[in-house]
């Protein structure tokens, strides 16, 4: 019946719009400096559909809308030179994340079509993971704090799976350039505030006795070809 073909084309547009790709139920709402800032139901599908399903749909495609400038973020950046590594890292772990969850609405498209039964109650638990490191990851992007992302990671808490895999990536850059000041003098990266006064010293002193006892040591092998 009519109200089925309604609700079908409903969740078809759902799941563009999940993707950051609103049509003509779905579209986006931009704020008076005319940026990108919500993905709601559009007057003709309020006249489609009750007062509740427009509800539950609106709170749904908002996952949509932060996932789009995550994309943006990510595939619109020219030059990533300009990035320091924290936010290399920080851009690398997203463009995983999106393909994963690229890959997941193509598996919940594939479930919708075999089971026209399944509805909003479906979809909104099936990226209930998501919706956590989307969130997160936009506040940063859009906060402009991908510059500090050593610091904002390292005051995150995460529960979902992804953020906790991000966390530990980023911090894994952190000790990589420790091991490498002090295993073989490369440059001292810049001790995040996390790190007490006493702990940096003490990261400087080894690496500099490291150094110190590597430049004797090869002095030594010189004298002895000599």
């Amino acid at each position: 019946d009519t109200d089925s073909i309604h609700r079908s084309m409903s969740k078809h547009e759902i799941l563009f719009a999940l993707l950051g790709h609103p049509g003509q139920l779905i579209n986006s709402e931009k704020s008076e400096k005319g940026s990108l800032c919500a993905y709601k139901c559009t007057p003709l599908a309020k006249t489609l559909l009750n007062k509740t399903e427009v509800a539950a749909i609106n709170q749904i495609v908002h996952t949509g809308c932060f996932f789009r400038r995550l994309c943006d973020y990510v595939y619109n950046f020219d030059d990533l030179s300009c990035a320091d590594k924290y936010e290399a890292a920080f851009r690398f772990m997203l463009d995983e994340f999106i393909a994963g969850y690229e890959k997941k609405i193509a598996c919940l498209e594939r479930d919708l079509l075999v089971d026209d039964a399944l509805g909003l109650g479906f979809i909104s638990a099936r990226i209930a993971d998501d919706q956590e490191w989307i969130k997160t990851c936009h506040h940063i992007v859009s906060e402009e704090k991908c510059s500090k992302i050593l610091e904002v990671m390292h005051r995150v808490y995460p529960s979902n799976a992804n953020l906790v895999r991000m966390k530990e990536f980023i911090h894994g850059v952190f000790i990589d350039e420790v091991k490498n000041f002090v295993r073989y003098g490369l440059d001292l990266p810049t001790m995040p505030s996390f790190i007490s006064q006493l702990t940096a010293h003490q990261i400087r002193f080894i690496g500099k006795c490291v150094n110190e006892y590597r430049l004797i040591y090869f002095d030594l092998k010189l004298s002895s070809l000599e």
